[in-house]
């Protein structure tokens, strides 16, 4: 957990240069003639960024939104892992 502000800008960076650097998180299945292969995309990624201060709760609302997030079904056809 991140306690205090953060410069969104800076954090958004160090993750790019993660994933940039890690070719696991830019895994991709591809469908071919020969069936599913795959591949190392581009960093095809945006961070979302949710300014819930705002909130009566904001740690139960950012709770709330990744309960929701996490029950999203992923095609692993368009995302990249």
């Amino acid at each position: 957990m991140i306690d205090g502000t953060i410069d969104t800008a800076v954090f958004e960076a160090a993750l790019r240069q993660v994933i940039d650097e890690a070719d696991t998180l830019r895994l991709q299945f591809v469908d071919s003639d020969d069936g599913l292969r795959q591949k190392i995309g581009a960093p095809a990624w945006s961070m979302p960024v949710l300014n819930l201060t705002a909130e009566v709760d904001p740690q139960a609302a950012a709770d709330a939104w990744m309960q929701a997030d996490y029950q999203q079904s992923l095609n692993p056809m368009q995302y990249s892992f």
